[in-house]
């Protein structure tokens, strides 16, 4: 939390009984963020965690095209920078061969890069795990628009957090389309081409976690409407244990209980929370852990988490918590004499050269 500087420090020396006074400086946030105490069974799980964002980023890319999903290196390679892939593109894929495949396309004459069949076989299980859970993400979606003051959400902002609630690739179609009676998509009247997620069942009901009970017993809960702001030290209190309820519930939502802050941060104005959404994780090292590991600011929900693992899994966690095992174990397990590598290495046409490691 940030605090301004009460009395000036050239003040002191001619007022002794100013120096008498508890003076307290300005803290930015960033320091307020760096000042907190790092738990280092989160901070192993991040530093695993940061590489598979990378590879779900190529993963997406590799998956475009479902009649060929393969990927031209050069293609990789040009995207290094914008993925944080930090040695290049090679050296990255060449850094995790139980998940890309690389080989040499002699018709295009140029280096592809692909998922193995273990990897292949990992994301058709959590695909079928997605669409298993269907009921599920409607209540995800529904319990979502709940929490916001206007039971509507822009679509982008939901298309950020899709994989963090479990949504299948195309919800637009196989979730909103299909339930009419629950969802509507109507135009953006503030931003052109986009649209407004609004829920039309509004005598929806279920039941929620007793934490989030608790929340709703005294001030406004996470799914209570909240009116003209309050400006005593009660009410702004208040305001703050509605913003730590919506935050908890928006975790809870989650298939990992986890999410980037940025991506919390779309949401603040449509949940109504006006308060560092950072210093609030802070204030509140009980609930929820923040990591910053690999310059991402992820959030955990604490009480979801024992060792690095979720107390209670769900189908998709089991499934990308598989991609996530094949991360951790690198290269382990390949031979340096791997026929896999050797006809890779052997195509003099690729004219590829070892990086160093990402």
């Amino acid at each position: 939390m940030a605090f301004e500087t009460l009395i000036r420090p050239s003040l002191i020396s001619r007022h002794p009984l100013i120096s008498s006074i508890t003076i307290r400086f300005k803290t930015t946030s960033a320091q307020y963020v760096d000042s907190r105490t790092r738990d280092p069974t989160y901070e192993k799980l991040m530093k695993s965690y940061k590489n598979l964002l990378k590879v779900y980023s190529i993963q997406d890319l590799i998956l475009a095209n479902p009649k060929n999903p393969t990927l031209p290196l050069d293609i990789l390679s040009k995207l290094a920078q914008k993925l944080h892939l930090n040695r290049g593109a090679l050296s990255f894929l060449r850094k995790y061969p139980h998940i890309f495949t690389l080989f040499y396309n002699r018709l295009k004459c140029q280096p592809f890069c692909k998922l193995t069949e273990t990897a292949a076989q990992i994301v058709r299980n959590e695909a079928l795990a997605v669409n298993a859970s269907k009921d599920i993400v409607v209540e995800r979606l529904v319990r979502l628009l709940l929490v916001a003051s206007s039971k509507e959400l822009p679509l982008r902002a939901i298309f950020k957090v899709w994989r963090e609630l479990g949504l299948p690739d195309d919800f637009e179609k196989s979730v909103i389309a299909q339930n009419p009676d629950i969802f509507i998509l109507v135009n953006n009247a503030n931003e052109p081409n986009t649209h407004i997620l609004k829920l039309v069942a509004r005598n929806v009901d279920f039941n929620m976690s007793s934490s989030v009970e608790n929340w709703r017993r005294e001030e406004c809960g996470p799914y209570e409407e909240v009116g003209v702001k309050k400006k005593t030290r009660a009410g702004v209190k208040g305001l703050e244990k509605r913003a730590v309820g919506i935050v908890h519930e928006f975790l809870s939502l989650t298939v990992e209980k986890m999410v980037e802050v940025e991506k919390i941060s779309h949401f603040r104005k449509w949940f109504g929370i006006d308060l560092n959404i950072r210093d609030l994780f802070l204030d509140h090292p009980g609930i929820f852990y923040l990591s910053t590991k690999g310059n991402r600011h992820m959030v955990f929900l604490r009480e979801a988490y024992e060792r690095g693992c979720l107390i209670d899994p769900n189908p998709v966690y089991d499934a990308r918590r598989k991609l996530l095992d094949l991360v951790i174990m690198g290269r382990r397990g390949i031979l340096s004499d791997g026929s896999e590598k050797k006809s890779f290495d052997r195509s003099e046409e690729a004219g590829l050269q070892e990086d160093d490691e990402d």
